[in-house]
């Protein structure tokens, strides 16, 4: 990537670049005989180690990196995201389609493109999967997303300052946003955000600055778009909404200026359309029509709408930031999803400062409307203040109506909104750094102190606006608690690699704290452990339940488990781990013959093993049920398990 200022040798005026260059400043470094290599490396080198050193103290712990401790909650969105990293590494070694799957949610699978597979990051972490684990790939990649989203930043933002901290700052604000730190540890698939930088500084390069062959920006755009989709098909759709409505709006202004390099464009369009259809034509079309895909959205608008966000998201801290007040936070809850929104007040003031001091540089105005519009777009479908709903129709509420768009939480475009403000402040104060360093009030300073003085206080009016987003804590570790029992030479040695997997608890989704004692983080929540223990054991088996989005009677996604015949064993399994039943699992269970069932669906779906683990209110019930069915168990790594179950079942009918 070429780093460096746009000059008076491109091919057209840069309409986004038309005010004055920034005065240049005598660096204090100027005159020193550093290889030319390393001076151009060692500014990027040493703002990815900052990034670096910044991200383990938000961690907070270098101890999280074994299979036995993870980042986050061990909840069931984190251990659905660990066993899709840990199924790319497994359908690579054994060659199966890691587009779709049946190794869990047996026989009727899952479809990867709607179930944040993270193919991409699977494959490049695989190495480190095979090695060390899929929990141990998790804490790294977690880590990575923000460095690589920082790093990415920061370089990106080269292409419209000259000054190494200016462009530092833009990639801290974008890296350590609110919005990454909410989601650093929970949700791999929507932190990991270094492409859209890179996305909308290709699509500047095609648009305005057109310096690079087509060939190469068309190819790149492709490239980017393709990976992005297999990182999150969410971010990719944003992302594209985004990008789209910046070349419109460039379009808008500067369609005469946009007409001398249309040739141009329409190259880069089309490789950028060959390279991204190659690579997106047998994922999306999995996605789009192949085995268990969702023909509308995955959440239906009624839900959509109670997640929405709120106008004061933005300026009022919640409990996850370390400057706040017990009355703020407790205001924020009535604000709903803002937690992503918000940027801090000194931040909003800076912002808008900038583009009123600005505002005759064609490329702060831009990145000022993109941001209002992506701050627009977070707001939802109707506008909410303070916690009101006022009725007031959206621009979202019309994209609602689009098939593919449908599906948008509002709240998460909160990422275009930071990213154009980092580069917005990242302008402005490479600007504020050359005004101080030539300011009359230093004249009788040397070049270098005015130099000095000139950063410092950059610096500090970076740090004021960074202040208030700092996290309340580092993040959360928790044990991952896997059985020993499924990695052991007792399993390994009498279930077959690829055989059927019947568990208890029945993997599906677990109740609402509200409805049940074990809370949402509950260690033993219904899904975690027979589908984690699956993960950590390297996916060996197939298993009957599971989790994630699979089609439903009607046009939106439904996250439970396929209903499997009888009905009657999920429904034994789940009252049995919980202690009551809901109206529809007591209809379920009343007349019903669980012996029998437990034969029956045992041999419909060729289970092979049962595996009983000690936890919830009554696995005793369970296990008497199952040695009814099926004889007498073995007791294995503190389980119990009834191998062979067709043979067993064979042997019951002669």
């Amino acid at each position: 990537m070429t780093a460096t200022t746009e000059s008076a040798s491109s091919p057209h005026t840069d309409p986004l670049e038309s005010g004055p260059a920034p005065a240049h400043t005598a660096d204090p470094g100027e005159g020193r005989t550093l290889p030319g290599g390393l001076r151009r490396c060692w500014p990027p080198a040493l703002c990815c180690a900052l990034y670096v050193v910044l991200t383990m103290i938000y961690f907070g712990h270098l101890g999280s990196m074994g299979p036995n401790v993870m980042t986050g909650p061990r909840g069931i969105d984190q251990i659905s995201q660990i066993w899709w990293i840990a199924w790319v590494q497994s359908a690579l070694a054994h060659g199966h389609n890691p587009f779709f799957t049946t190794w869990q949610n047996y026989p009727v699978g899952q479809n990867a493109g709607w179930n944040c597979s993270m193919l991409a990051l699977g494959f490049l972490i695989s190495p480190i999967t095979t090695a060390f684990g899929p929990v141990v790939a998790w804490d790294i990649l977690l880590k990575l997303a923000i460095v690589l989203s920082a790093t990415s930043m920061c370089l990106v933002l080269r292409r419209w300052t000259t000054w190494w901290p200016a462009a530092f700052i833009g990639g801290l604000l974008y890296g350590f946003s609110v919005y990454e730190t909410a989601l650093g540890g929970t949700y791999l698939f929507l932190s990991f955000v270094p492409l859209p930088p890179l996305f909308l500084l290709l699509l500047h390069e095609a648009l305005v600055r057109q310096r690079w062959k087509p060939a190469r920006v068309g190819v790149l755009l492709g490239l980017v778009a393709g990976v992005q989709f297999l990182v999150s098909a969410e971010v990719f759709a944003s992302t594209v909404l985004i990008g789209g409505i910046a070349v419109a709006l460039y379009l808008l202004f500067n369609w005469k200026s946009a007409a001398t390099g249309l040739l141009y464009i329409k190259r880069t369009a089309l490789y950028g359309i060959l390279v991204g259809g190659l690579l997106l034509v047998i994922p999306a079309g999995y996605t789009l029509i192949g085995p268990e895909h969702i023909d509308g959205a995955v959440n239906s608008p009624t839900y959509l709408e109670t997640l929405h966000a709120d106008l004061l998201g933005p300026i009022i801290p919640t409990n996850g930031q370390r400057l706040t007040t017990p009355t703020l936070s407790h205001f924020a809850l009535h604000l709903n999803y803002t937690a992503l929104m918000y940027l801090g007040l000194p931040l909003v003031i800076l912002a808008i400062a900038i583009i009123w001091w600005m505002r005759h540089r064609g490329m702060v105005l831009f990145l000022a409307a993109m941001a209002a519009i992506s701050f627009l777009l977070s707001l939802g479908p109707h506008l909410w203040v303070r916690g009101h709903n006022t009725g007031v129709l959206l621009p979202m509420a019309l994209l609602n109506q689009l098939p593919l768009a449908a599906g948008f939480i509002a709240a998460r475009f909160a990422l275009f909104t930071v990213l154009f403000i980092a580069a917005l402040v990242a302008i402005g104060l490479e600007e504020l750094y050359h005004r101080l360093a030539l300011s009359r009030a230093l004249n009788k300073m040397s070049i270098r102190g005015r130099a000095i003085v000139a950063t410092g206080l950059v610096l500090s009016v970076a740090l004021i606006v960074a202040i208030p987003t700092l996290p309340a804590h580092a993040q959360q570790v928790s044990r991952t608690d896997a059985s020993s029992f499924f990695t052991s030479e007792d399993a390994q040695s009498n279930i077959r690699p690829g055989s059927v997997v019947l568990a208890y608890p029945y993997p599906g989704v677990p109740l609402p704290a509200a409805n049940t004692e074990f809370g949402f983080f509950y260690p033993y929540q219904i899904v975690n452990d027979a589908l984690f223990d699956q993960a950590i054991s390297g996916i060996p088996f197939k298993l009957v339940g599971g989790y994630g989005w699979r089609p439903h009677s009607g046009p939106y996604g439904f996250d439970t488990p396929s209903t499997l015949r009888p009905p009657s064993v999920e429904a034994f399994f789940d009252v049995e781990f919980y202690g009551f039943a809901k109206p529809t699992q007591a209809r379920l269970s009343s007349g019903a013959d669980i012996t029998a069932d437990l034969q029956t669906f045992s041999h419909n779906y060729h289970v092979d093993t049962v595996v009983v683990l000690p936890i919830g209110k009554h696995p005793e019930v369970v296990i008497r049920a199952l040695t009814a069915a099926l004889g007498s168990p073995s007791r294995s790594h503190g389980v119990t398990v009834w191998y062979h179950v067709q043979r067993r079942l064979a042997s019951l009918v002669h």
